[in-house]
């Protein structure tokens, strides 16, 4: 079993050994009984059509100095320093069988320390299944499990701790004739949070309902009616719990020189359990791009309004030339429930924007270059609230062989919260191999 000690010294089980104990031994939906099935059904088709699978599978290890390892602030308590080991393994099989595909990816983080006690996983496993039959019908369903146990705060939001999360994903589409395509997907998702680390978060447990028709009006345009409904309930936190109903109408023109333009028009409304609260509903619409501007460079964009009258918004551009030269750039802003109990937010809005670099140098080295800087403010609270997260990497790695490659790598990360005890700096140096096969 692992274990690792909190800051306080108290020692306790990982996430990794709390599997289907969080929330307090809440029953959980559908966490185990689907991945198992899925599996056992993965296997027998492996060893039936070993011949026909396709595996993937990648090993990452390093050993890194790390001057802040459980990303504390310096105003409430020391920072901990460390020599940290890792793995970081990555290992997807597509087995097709006529038409249809079964589908497995698993990926790890394990980490530890020579003079801390600190001992974590980070997992993400998937299992799926994609139908594929000649009368247009398909189907699919598939199911995640993620546990974080560390480094939330790089990427979370502020005061959300240790969690594991199941999502369940079933969906059907038909297509009766060319280009009309009815599709209905359902999502039941369910996000456990750690208690006992000071401040918690409140548990989710969110359900989701999507049916759309895809309709041609002329060969270049193409209209989609859809609706969508979510539901989220909260156990620990009933005045966080919602319902969200939207309708929708779409229509996307594809143009000649790869170019498309689309644009969604619809109504939407937020209900809030909480009679305290207000609710909403507004009109919503977006409009959108997407261009190839050359063979290597391609981009996309939208802009509009959501069902809480904010401003939303999204983007993408791409450049690749070959695998020697690589530039990705996407940036969005957009509303989404509040998780943490340290601020008064029910919902956060969220800005965002990430670049990375990737060229030759000597023909040899690869050299990475990744930058990445998260806004979020208090949405629905009188709060004035706003964190920042800043986060650079720089690596360059050198092909010892075409199946390993040795490297150098430094990250560098900083919070900034409305709370100054949530504020925190980290420094990461290191040296890593990497398999593939």
């Amino acid at each position: 079993m692992l274990a690792y000690r909190d800051p306080d010294g108290k020692r306790r089980a990982s996430a990794a050994s709390r599997v289907g104990s969080a929330g307090g031994g809440r029953p959980s939906r559908a966490r185990f009984g689907l991945p198992l099935v899925l599996i056992l059904l993965f296997i027998h088709a492996v060893r039936v059509e070993a011949e026909k699978a396709d595996p993937t599978f990648e090993l990452t290890a390093s050993a890194e100095y790390d001057d802040n390892v459980t990303l504390v602030s310096e105003a409430g308590r020391a920072a901990e320093s460390d020599l940290v080991f890792r793995l970081r393994p990555v290992i997807g099989v597509t087995l097709p069988h006529r038409d249809h595909k079964l589908l497995l990816s698993l990926s790890g983080d394990y980490r530890k320390g020579t003079d801390t006690d600190t001992e974590d996983l980070n997992f993400t496993g998937t299992a799926g299944i994609e139908l594929n039959f000649s009368n247009g019908l398909q189907l699919n369903l598939a199911d995640t499990y993620t546990q974080t146990s560390f480094d939330q705060e790089l990427q979370e939001e502020t005061g959300t701790p240790d969690s594991e999360g199941n999502a369940l994903r079933a969906g059907v589409s038909y297509i009766p004739v060319d280009r009309l395509r009815i599709s209905a997907t359902l999502e039941q998702q369910e996000t456990d949070f750690e208690e006992g680390q000071g401040v918690s978060a409140a548990d989710r447990d969110t359900d989701t309902v999507e049916i759309s028709v895809a309709i041609p009006i002329t060969r270049s345009i193409i209209s989609t009616i859809s609706y969508t409904s979510e539901e989220l309930v909260s156990p620990q936190r009933p005045d966080r719990d919602y319902t969200d109903e939207s309708y929708m109408v779409s229509f996307r023109w594809e143009g000649p020189e790869r170019f498309a333009v689309w644009f969604d028009l619809g109504d939407e409304v937020i209900d809030f359990a909480d009679p305290g609260q207000s609710d909403f509903d507004d009109s919503t619409a977006t409009i959108g791009t997407e261009v190839k501007v050359t063979e290597f460079l391609s981009g996309s964009a939208s802009i509009g309004q959501d069902g809480f009258g904010e401003l939303t918004y999204d983007g993408s551009l791409s450049y690749q030339n070959d695998t020697d030269r690589q530039m990705n750039l996407t940036f969005g802003q957009d509303t989404s429930p509040s998780f943490s109990f340290v601020f008064q937010s029910r919902v956060v809005q969220t800005s965002r924007i990430d670049l990375s670099l990737t060229d030759k140098l000597a023909e040899r080295f690869t050299v990475t270059l990744g930058a990445g800087y998260q806004t979020q403010e208090s949405f629905l609270a009188e709060e004035d609230r706003e964190d920042e997260v800043f986060s650079g990497r720089f690596t360059v790695d050198y092909p010892v062989q075409d199946w390993l490659k040795l490297g150098f790598s430094y990250q560098y990360s900083r919070r900034t919260s409305s709370l100054e005890t949530f504020d925190f700096t980290n420094n990461r140096i290191g040296l890593f191999g990497t398999l593939t096969y």
